[in-house]
């Protein structure tokens, strides 16, 4: 039985920039970006602790984890696991500053 994905509305926004971002130099890419988002955001529903657990400044962010997209290992899928899954709060480079995202949580 698959672990189910809740993808937060911040997280979809995410993808479509990041996606919009890719597909200037190349359609093929910005696909293949969002077809390792969904394997990767699934494998994570099936095996939530498999990603670092996070020690971010804001205590509202407790518990939040974050992996490497597979083959765009800049960027980093956040969540948090829930009873039978995964909540994916974030997606971002990982040269961004993290914290500030989780300030307002």
């Amino acid at each position: 039985m698959s672990g189910r994905v809740i993808l937060r509305p911040s997280a979809f926004d995410d993808l479509e920039s990041i996606s919009a971002y890719l597909a200037r130099d190349s359609e093929e890419t910005a696909d293949r970006f969002l077809d390792a988002c969904r394997s990767d955001s699934q494998n994570l529903a099936d095996m939530p602790g498999m990603g670092t657990l996070r020690e971010l400044n804001n205590l509202k962010a407790a518990g939040i984890r974050s992996w490497p997209v597979s083959r765009f290992r800049s960027y980093l899928i956040f969540y948090r696991p829930i009873e039978g899954g995964v909540e994916i709060l974030q997606i971002m480079h990982g040269a961004r500053n993290i914290d500030f995202f989780f300030e307002s949580l």
